[in-house]
């Protein structure tokens, strides 16, 4: 039980973090997703506002 219960909360984890990325890089474009995450904050809030 407590292996099949591991595995689902595994599954869901990784699920959830693959939604995260992609979710990031279809806002930013792709490559641009570096560019906000390393330089500058006040850009990226200006691409939000943008949308």
């Amino acid at each position: 039980m407590l292996r099949s219960q591991n595995a689902r909360y595994l599954l869901t984890a990784f699920a959830l973090t693959i939604a995260v990325v992609i979710f990031l890089l279809w806002l930013t474009d792709g490559p641009e997703l570096v560019f906000h995450l390393g330089c500058c904050g006040q850009r990226r809030d200006l691409y939000f506002l943008r949308l």
